[in-house]
Parts: C-alpha cells; structure tokens; sequence
C-alpha cells in the first residue's frame, strides 16, 4: 500500500513529520513540566528533578509570545488509510535516507557518552584532550576557511538555501528538547546522542544530494554551451559561404555588365552594315544588265535572220553575211558578258543577304547581353541585401554562444556555491543563448540558401538563354 505522503526525499518527510509532532511535542512538554511540580506521580520524581526553574522559564517564555500553544491540526471530515499510514511512510523513507549514517552517529554518540556514565578514564592526560580539541577547532575552521569551496562552504549553504526552512520547522519542535537538560540533566546523553547522530546523517545527505545538484546543472550548461558554440561555429561559416556567394554574383554581374558594354560598341558587322548599304546600291544595276542580256538575244536573233534571208547578189551576199556575222559575235559576246555581270550582281546580292542576317543576329546578341547584364545586376543587388540581412544574425550567433559559455562558468560557480536557485537562473539564461545562437544560425543558413539558389538560378538563366 501507498501514501501520497510518502516523500522521495528526506526533507518533505521531515516536513510532514514536523507538522505532525509539532502539536503535540509542545503539549507534552509543557503538561509534564506543570505536573512536575506536584506529587501526583512520585514514581517520575525519580527521573524528573523538582527544580522550579524549568516551569519558570516556559512560563516567561509562554507570556513573552515566544512560545505558544498549538492551535491542533487542522480537522478533516474523513479519516482514511492515506492518514494514518502517512507518518509510517514519511518515517520510513527518513530511515532509509539516513539510517546508515544515523548509526555511525550513534556509535560516535556512545563511545563518547558511556565514558561519563561509568566514571572511565580518558587514555590520555587532560591537556591532551584538551589539545586536541583545540586542534580539532582549529583543523575545523582552517578547512572551512581554506579548503576546497565544494566540500564545506558549498554543501553548508546550499543546505541554508535549499533547505532552512526545513530545518526552522524541524527546529520548532526540536530545539524543545533543549529544556530537558534543565528539567532532568540525567536525559542529556540521550539529547546528545540524537543531535549527533541526526547531524552526521543529515550532513552526508545534504553533502551528496549538493554534489549531485552540482554534478547536473554542470552537465546541464556544458551541454547548453557546446550546442551555442555550435551554433555560432555552424552560423559563421554559413555567413562565410553567403559572403563567398556574394563576391561571386557581382563578380558574374561585372562581367555580365562589361559584355554587354563590348557587345554594343562598333564592331565588325558594323562595318558589314555599312557595305550592305552599298552592295545594295547594285540592285538597281541589276537590271539594267538584265535588260542587256535581252537586247543582246534580241540583236543575236536578227543577225540570224539576216543571215538567213535571201542575197540579191554574191558581193551583197557576201557583205550581209559578214555584217551578220559580226552582229551575231558581237551579240554573243555582250550577252555573254552580260550574264557574267548578272551572276556577279546576283552573288553580291547573296553577300549583302548574309550581311543583313549577321547584322539581325548579332542585334538579337546584343539585346540578349543586355538583359543578361540587366538581370544580373539585380540578381546581385538581391544577394547583397541577402547577405547584408544575415550579418546581424551572425553575430547575435557569436554573442549568444559567448553568452552560453559565460552563464555556463556563472552556474558552476553558484551551484559550487551552493547557491543552487540562482545556477538554475544561470541555467536557463545558458538555454535561451543558445536557443537565440540556433535560431540565429537557422536564419544565416537560410540567407546562405537563398544567395546560393539565387546564383544557381542565374547561372541557368544565363546558360540557357532568355
């Protein structure tokens, strides 16, 4: 069976266990002294003395405030097995905290103590003694002031800080057992035998719950400041990449820019516009050359018809054919001459077609260089403002990691302290630096992204044409 009352740890059992003997402790205490001074019970006359002083002290202590009567628990409707079993398992779970070291107090406790009750001698001379008590007093207050912070001065005030209100309830009703000794010095060694065996206990658990506190958030901000010092390394060198990028895109718009400055300055095919503009004066030489290969067709065939037509005499016969003759050659040869001409205009017709052609291309080129520049141009104005974007992140990045490392040192030292509150303070100021330093290098990866697919994407542009 279970109780919710049932504490993990030592300090809410103590806690519980306060609360419930603190009630009825103080009662007990005051009823017994009260009854002290009478002889209802002459048997407790042989444990309990009748020295008045004890009533007298809680008397003043009573009507000066100090100590009061306690008002009882609080009443509940039900009783249920969770109540009852409660204290059992708060008690249960004290034992199994301390019990070993409450034992070891003990035997310190009684080795002590039974010297007293049977009169024995200690094994050495009282100056000894009271030589090493003084050394012992003095080894103390050397360590405490000189010895490493984490064994004595760390545990002692991370037990005031974590837990002084722990022992101010336990006190409440505690500290009550102080008046025993006045009321029956006979019940010193067993009050002498409880403080020290609950100081021992308490001191080993206090002294390795501290070091495991330390040892966790330890291990918690190294943890914290490797992953920002990641972060920052990682958002450097993505910064480093996008600035890489950068000088690359207005690298390529330089050139872009400086080849369309080449393609729109006079050229050759400048100079094959300016012949086409006068090889096209030929044209109109054209035709009249064809004009004269059909005049010359046209005289070829009358000096074949004259030939041919009938001679009114050998001399004048003779003379038609040579006149025709002549005329035939004559014709021949401009007509040959004049299909040589047409062949010539014609091929340089084809020249001036194939000039304007090269001048059209190499018009498509220049616009084409032009919108390349143009497109570059503004391909690495966008990266630059990409990159410029990403710079503040990068260093939010480094800060955050020198911020991550800082608290990291901060709580170490605090918990070594024993000022567990304010490490984890420090703990979760090193958890947001480096949750800044990772959402400051997600943004200057995704800026790195972006400059590089921009370059990428005009890189094809330019490959493929536009």
């Amino acid at each position: 069976m279970t109780s919710s009352n049932s504490s993990e740890d030592l300090f809410p059992a103590l806690e519980s266990l306060s609360r419930l003997i603190v009630p009825h402790i103080k009662t007990a205490i005051f009823v017994a002294l009260v009854l002290n001074q009478f002889t209802i019970f002459p048997d407790f006359n042989v444990i309990l003395s009748q020295i008045s002083s004890p009533l007298i002290l809680i008397i003043a202590l009573y009507f000066g405030g100090i100590w009061t009567l306690p008002n009882g628990r609080e009443s509940t409707s039900t009783l249920s097995w969770k109540l009852l079993l409660g204290p059992f398992f708060d008690f249960k779970t004290i034992s199994s905290r301390v019990g070993t070291y409450f034992k070891v107090g003990s035997l310190m406790s009684l080795a002590y103590y039974l010297t007293l009750y049977y009169d024995l001698p200690f094994p050495f001379q009282p100056w000894v003694q009271y030589m090493f008590v003084g050394i012992a007093t003095a080894v103390s207050a050397a360590a405490y002031l000189f010895a490493p912070i984490s064994k004595i001065y760390g545990p002692l005030r991370f037990c005031y800080l974590e837990h002084a209100q722990t022992y101010w309830l336990v006190v409440n009703w505690w500290s009550l057992t102080a008046v025993v000794p006045f009321f029956s010095p006979t019940l010193l060694p067993v009050f002498g035998f409880c403080l020290i065996s609950v100081t021992v206990g308490t001191w080993v658990h206090i002294y390795f719950a501290y070091r495991e506190k330390v040892r966790t958030i330890a291990w918690t901000v190294s943890e914290n400041a490797a992953r920002a010092k990641a972060a920052a390394e990682e958002a450097r060198d993505f910064g480093s990449m996008a600035k890489k990028y950068d000088e690359q895109m207005v690298n390529a718009a330089a050139e872009a820019r400086r080849d369309a400055v080449i393609a729109n300055s006079v050229r050759l095919t400048d100079f094959f516009d300016c012949a086409s503009r006068a090889w096209s004066a030929l044209a109109e030489a054209t035709a009249p050359a064809e004009d004269a290969v059909a005049q010359a067709q046209r005289v070829i065939a009358s000096a074949i018809i004259c030939e041919e037509t009938e001679k009114v005499d050998d001399k004048q016969k003779a003379e038609n054919e040579r006149l025709a003759t002549y005329f035939r050659q004559s014709a021949e040869t401009a007509h040959e001459r004049a299909r040589e001409t047409v062949a010539l205009l014609r091929a340089a017709q084809a020249s001036v077609r194939g000039s304007e052609n090269a001048a059209r291309q190499d018009e498509v080129s220049r616009r084409h260089a032009e919108h390349t520049a143009e497109n570059a141009s503004n391909v690495a104005k966008s990266v630059s403002d990409t990159v410029a974007s990403i710079q503040d992140a990068e260093r939010r990045a480094a800060w955050a990691g020198g911020a991550a490392a800082r608290r990291a040192e901060e709580a170490v030292t605090m918990a070594t302290n024993g000022e567990i509150e304010e490490a984890k303070k420090a703990v979760a100021a090193s958890e947001s630096a480096f949750q800044a330093a990772e959402e400051s290098a997600k943004i200057v990866r995704e800026g790195m992204e972006a400059a590089q697919r921009g370059l990428q994407e005009w890189l094809q542009s330019s490959r493929h044409g536009v």
